[in-house]
């Protein structure tokens, strides 16, 4: 037998090996192109959404003054408690799916049908709610209107389904647009003076017209609609979500239940002084959120690949962060009054006190971003739940102690403390952890010394 390759036949082969190695260069390069590509329609889309509203939401804030901002931030708040169960918290979760299963129309249907429930029964609650303890018909209204805000959140999973194929720019303009004629919608409210309660309704149609937005693409693009329902691909996401619903719901707790405590023990005028200083702080606390977006990917792949470049990564976005946000709360600190009266104006002075004492939150919100990088990376979700749920049940004592003595201040130190606590302190205490603790030290140090 002739074992001999042909010559035309080796060279042959060669020229097959270059193919499928360029075919596989090209392949990786279109990857990093659209992962680029989606990072920009993000970073675009976080830029005019936040300018937006930030510039309307201050236009509201003046309009409607202290007390009337304060239920309608009263609301929100409520909302935003049960926002974890209306959505079950599985982003993650379907983005996933969808990213390695066939199956993916139905799992974004049953996805669907799961958060309808989900948000049906969460409303049903809120009026059930507002009904029973609220005696101010305005605040009762607003909390009804603004409850309905969570049954168009259902259809949302369009934009996971879009993620899942690193198509950000559908979403993208899809929200944009929503924000927009939501913001003119406030406008016009604003120069026809109406009451809070039309407020309300302008808040929820943000979410009417992304929900529309999103099933006529789905529509058009996809040739399906919604629902479809299979009782075991909806079990298998219902049970496997639970943990991160658990963990939703302790950070809402934890970030908006001191609101719902000020609202209720002292008043809504002072609720309202609150909301606009913590505005300020969540405005500024979005920039680190963009860093978090932006360095996931590279920071995910690096552990993968060299546990040093890793480390070395997770260190410089730590650097950034801690020095961003620090320099945020020198200014908010140093210039609380003059921000707010420059904002919100003269009505709102007594929110510059408030936003002296929250420049801190903003260094703790910060490394809490950066340290999700850690989390995600390490598999650590089982200590995240646990650090959550101490970090609301924390919060949640100290409001009720420290509300009823010290008032919104009370708050304040409430807020901060617990989240020293569960993102710093009981960090250093779990030996999982106590890593993202020595890269966090190492960050804020020289150079020469870390």
């Amino acid at each position: 037998m002739d074992l001999k390759i042909n010559p035309h036949e080796l060279e042959l082969r060669k020229i097959k090996t270059k193919i499928s190695s360029l075919k596989s260069s090209l392949s990786g390069r279109r990857v990093l192109t659209k992962i680029l590509e989606n990072i920009a329609w993000l970073l675009v889309d976080k830029i005019i959404r936040i300018g937006i509203t930030m510039v309307v939401s201050v236009l509201v804030a003046r309009y409607l003054g202290p007390e009337k901002y304060g239920i309608l931030s009263y609301a929100s708040a409520l909302t935003f408690l049960v926002l974890p169960l209306a959505t079950l918290s599985f982003d993650s979760l379907i983005i996933r799916e969808l990213s390695q299963k066939g199956e993916k129309i139905m799992i974004l249907e049953n996805a669907f049908t799961l958060r309808f429930i989900g948000s049906f029964l969460c409303i049903a609650f809120l009026i059930l709610f507002s009904i029973l303890n609220e005696k101010d018909i305005t605040a009762r209204g607003v909390i009804m209107v603004s409850s309905f805000s969570l049954i168009f959140y259902s259809t949302y999973v369009v934009d996971l389904y879009y993620q899942s194929f690193l198509k950000n720019s559908i979403s993208v303009l899809v929200f944009i647009s929503a924000v927009i004629i939501s913001s003119i919608i406030k406008i016009i409210f604003i120069l026809t003076k109406r009451d809070v309660i039309f407020f309300a309704f302008a808040n929820i149609t943000e979410q009417i017209i992304s929900a529309f937005a999103f099933i006529i693409v789905f529509r058009t693009r996809e040739k399906s609609s919604f629902p479809k329902f299979s009782l075991s691909i909806s079990k298998g996401i219902l049970f496997t979500s639970l943990p991160l619903i658990a963990v939703g719901i302790m950070n809402s707790v934890q970030a908006r239940i001191d609101q719902v405590f000020i609202n209720k023990m002292i008043s809504s005028r002072e609720l309202g002084y609150y909301s606009a200083a913590l505005k300020i702080i969540e405005i500024l606390s979005s920039i680190p959120m963009v860093l978090f977006q932006v360095s996931l990917p590279p920071i995910a792949e690096a552990k993968k690949i060299n546990e040093e470049i890793y480390l070395s990564r997770l260190k410089r976005v730590y650097r950034a962060v801690i020095t961003i946000t620090f320099v945020f709360c020198l200014i908010t600190t140093i210039f609380s009054k003059q921000i707010i009266d420059f904002v919100f104006g003269k009505e709102y002075e007594t929110s510059s006190t408030f936003l002296m004492l929250l420049g801190p939150r903003l260094i703790l919100g910060g490394i809490g971003i950066v340290r999700g990088i850690y989390i995600t990376c390490e598999n650590a979700f089982n200590y995240y739940l646990i650090s959550s749920a101490a970090g609301a049940i924390l919060n949640l004592i100290l409001n009720l102690i420290f509300i009823p003595r010290f008032g919104v201040i009370g708050a304040i130190i409430s807020s901060l403390t617990s989240f020293t606590i569960s993102t710093v302190v009981l960090d250093a205490l779990f030996p999982k952890m106590r890593g993202n603790v020595k890269i966090m030290v190492k960050s804020v140090l020289p150079s020469k010394i870390s």
